[in-house]
């Protein structure tokens, strides 16, 4: 296996199957080559390196917005949830919708995280919510540590 892989799946504390699943579906979703593939190594394509210019602008672009936004009105604390990246493009979008149609001022602040360091923020409460993917057998440690977070 990569190297490259392996480095970005400890940093986000996901597995290297999920880091190669997301990366496959970008690439088939936006019908382009991210990274070439040689010997277990990844190089960014050129077009990897647009697409990466391209979602920093989006990103650091819609920070400014929220900024731009919030400050017009009075300041509340958002709710801070994170989430693994894989469930942050599929299973998210349409949860937050419904939340915010049903809650329109309720601010929320999403954190990509893999589902082990977003349990440990909540504990440390740094996260006011988590959403993980976790064997069923690692929930009742969870649970217990955290039970004042934990929603059944």
């Amino acid at each position: 296996m990569s190297e490259t892989k392996t480095a970005a799946a400890n940093q986000l504390f996901v597995t290297q199957p999920a880091i190669s699943l997301a990366i496959r579906e970008l690439e088939a979703e936006f019908g382009i080559t991210l990274f070439t593939r040689f010997n277990n190594r990844l190089t960014l394509t050129e077009d990897g390196a647009l697409f990466y210019k391209k979602a920093d602008y989006i990103l650091q672009y819609c920070k400014d917005m929220q900024f731009e936004l919030n400050g017009s009105r009075i300041q509340q604390n958002p709710i801070h949830v994170g989430i693994p990246p894989v469930l942050s493009s599929f299973f998210f979008p349409g949860l937050i919708d419904a939340y915010r149609s049903k809650y329109p001022d309720a601010l929320v602040s999403l954190e990509e995280y893999g589902s082990v360091r977003a349990c440990n923020l909540v504990q440390e409460d740094k996260l006011d919510l988590a959403l993980v993917i976790m064997e069923f057998k690692n929930a009742p440690a969870f649970l217990l540590r955290g039970a004042r977070h934990a929603i059944a």
